[in-house]
């Protein structure tokens, strides 16, 4: 499997190579859905990074009205995040199965084509004929 960066950064590479090889991936989405998988996670780091700091708000001495705002606050990041952390896992789910159905890339030599059009270029040794007959298990055993 192919890092993802290494296809972010090579991406037209890539999908000529998938081209070559007849097979019916599509590189060109991976730069997307990684770019919208990172820019979700970035955001549940932030909103994690506001409900720590609205919890440590909650251990000083506040009046009820501000802790009432805090509390609410706090379930509005509670919920948030946790449709984020579904769309982060869907996206994530969808970059690695794209991944996955994209090829290594091939030897500069190989030649263009499908499986069945290789050529043999050289042979070594000789195919040797034996003029034994073939036995099962079972006659071997005797």
């Amino acid at each position: 499997m192919l890092d993802i960066k290494f296809i972010r950064d090579n991406v037209q590479l890539v999908q000529e190579n998938i081209n070559n090889r007849g097979m019916k991936a599509n590189a060109l989405l991976v730069p997307e859905i990684y770019s919208k998988r990172n820019s979700s996670l970035k955001n549940i780091e932030a909103l994690r990074a506001e409900r720590n700091e609205a919890s440590q708000k909650m251990k000083e001495k506040l009046t009820e009205d501000e802790r009432r705002k805090l509390i609410e606050r706090g379930r509005l990041i509670k919920d948030e995040i946790s449709k984020l952390e579904i769309e982060e896992k869907q996206l994530n789910d969808e970059l690695f199965q794209l991944v996955r159905s994209i090829p290594n890339m091939t030897h500069p030599e190989v030649p263009i084509g499908l499986e069945g059009e290789g050529k043999t270029l050289e042979v070594i040794g000789i195919n040797q004929k034996f003029s034994l007959k073939k036995k099962d298990h079972l006659t071997l055993r005797k």
